[in-house]
């Protein structure tokens, strides 16, 4: 018996020798083919373990809820490495407002690998304007393997409702200001005339003086009329 030293083909050669150990024949009768044991690869595993949205100072799971419109948002993911050997985690996303439109588009990877089991935040860069009513959408992708990237888990869905903020209720008209006018009846008719200071319409608090002059034969008596005169 023998150990091959490594992986390939390899000649059998059989030799013959006399007792007295003298070569009779020596010649290559076959060859054989060694093939190492094969390594089955370790699969890539990884997970998106937690999801959240920033806004207002404050951090909601995704997908969040009756956001206020006119927030700013900022995205937090985690990705887990699943595997029993050290991994460098990547991700991806892209978040698009009710319409369609691309309002984020983010990817990085790790800058050290890290061991079985451990986790990796990743943080967007920014924010972004959540100004829109609806409902906003994110696609995620963990990836692993940065040479030639794999995609171990994914999220495609929502990540928020946006509600719309009702605007202020505008003030109400201002009123006009009130204005009054003035009439002045004789009795008997033709018994005199009267003689007003100015001539209405008149603004609340203008003062106006009236003066009667009875012709003759006549005396002024009082004034009349609603509300009674207080002179």
């Amino acid at each position: 018996t023998g150990v091959l030293p490594q992986e390939g083909t390899h000649n059998l050669i059989m030799n013959i020798s006399d007792l007295q150990g003298n070569p009779l024949f020596s010649n290559v009768i076959g060859s054989l083919l060694a093939r190492m044991p094969f390594e089955v690869p370790v699969p890539h595993a990884g997970t998106i373990i937690k999801k959240e949205l920033e806004y207002d100072e404050s951090r909601r799971l995704i997908p969040a809820y009756n956001v206020p419109q006119g927030e700013r948002g900022k995205v937090h993911i985690w990705g887990r490495n699943d595997m029993p050997i050290r991994q460098k985690l990547g991700i991806h996303w892209i978040v698009q407002d009710p319409d369609g439109l691309i309002a984020e588009d983010y990817q990085d990877w790790q800058f050290m690998r890290m061991g079985p089991g451990n986790d990796h935040e990743f943080i967007s860069p920014g924010r972004f304007d959540l100004n829109k009513p609806g409902t906003w959408t994110i696609s995620i992708s963990l990836s692993m393997n940065p040479d030639a990237p794999l995609t171990v888990d994914s999220y495609a869905g929502v990540l928020c409702t946006v509600a719309a903020v009702a605007p202020p209720p505008e003030a109400p008209p201002e009123a006009p200001p009130a204005e009054y006018t003035l009439e002045v009846a004789i009795e008997p008719p033709g018994a005199g005339h009267v003689l007003i200071s100015s001539k209405g319409p008149y603004s609340a608090g203008e003062v106006v003086t009236l003066v009667a002059t009875p012709y003759p034969g006549y005396e002024f008596d009082h004034w009349g009329g609603w509300p009674p005169y207080p002179g």
